[in-house]
């Protein structure tokens, strides 16, 4: 008698929901994706949806739940894991962790032992610029003799370095995120935040001024005085708020949800200030 997974395996899928996202980012799609193994992706993929997936830039992520799947401890299933072997599963993580992709970091403690390891992807300090010619960065950029895998990390550190600089140096200095104060005066400016207001516009009904939205919010950021994981609290409260508050306008539902919840952001960064 097959097990449940089996039998929903067999079931015909009746679409996804929206708008439900997981941030990815680009590279995995414009650069990796035919330069990781089966096992490698789904590997990556789970660690992104356990990490971006709950807006969190790093999670505890254990053997047997990459394997088997996550269920809580009142019998609720929340996933099934990547879908492949422990064996796979090491070898995955040993490519990644080869290629830079994540970083790890193992967990111990005298009540418990080994317990679940640390998981983040790797990332810049700087914003994402757009992508570069592929073609034209591998042929400029690749020194003879060496083969593409060994200079992939080269590729697109050159490729975007001075596309980075001039993108951030557009509306926001570059950023000490470890102390949150600018290098020279000017606005701070945090990947993490701009990635969540993106996500939280889309949730709202706001994605096209998504770019702009990520604006406004670093200038409250900037406003309040506010590390960047406190103001990131206030920005999931409001968002709470924002969709759970109903709309008095019918024919405007995604504008007044946004409108809310910038609001709402400004009220609790009032509150924090008095």
């Amino acid at each position: 008698m097959g097990n449940a997974k089996d039998n929903q395996d067999n079931m015909r899928w009746p679409g996804f929901y929206a708008p439900l996202y997981t941030q990815v980012p680009d590279e995995l799609f414009d650069f990796w994706l035919p330069r990781l193994s089966e096992s490698e992706l789904k590997v990556l993929l789970y660690i992104i949806r356990r990490t971006f997936g709950f807006k969190k830039e790093s999670d505890n992520i254990s053997l047997s739940q990459m394997v088997e799947g996550i269920v809580t401890r009142a019998g609720k299933r929340l996933d099934y894991g990547a879908g492949v072997s422990a064996t796979a599963v090491k070898g995955a993580i040993k490519g990644l962790l080869a290629k830079d992709l994540i970083e790890r970091q193992h967990n111990e403690s005298a009540a418990h032992g080994h317990e679940a390891t640390t998981y983040r992807l790797r990332l810049r300090a700087t914003p994402t610029p757009p992508w570069p010619d592929l073609d034209q960065a591998l042929s400029q950029n690749m020194p003879k003799g060496e083969t593409e895998s060994d200079q992939a990390l080269g590729l697109i550190q050159a490729t975007q370095e001075t596309v980075v600089q001039e993108t951030v140096s557009q509306e926001y200095d570059q950023t000490d995120l470890d102390s949150g104060e600018s290098t020279s005066g000017v606005a701070r400016y945090s990947p993490y935040i701009a990635a969540i207001v993106l996500d939280h516009s889309r949730e709202l009904g706001d994605g096209l001024r998504g770019p702009q939205n990520v604006t406004d919010i670093h200038e409250l950021w900037q406003a309040s005085g506010l590390v960047e994981t406190e103001f990131v609290q206030l920005l999931h409260t409001a968002r709470s708020a924002a969709r759970n508050r109903p709309s008095p306008h019918r024919h405007s539902y995604g504008t007044r949800r946004i409108e809310l919840y910038f609001e709402t952001l400004r009220q609790y960064i009032s509150n924090r200030s008095a």
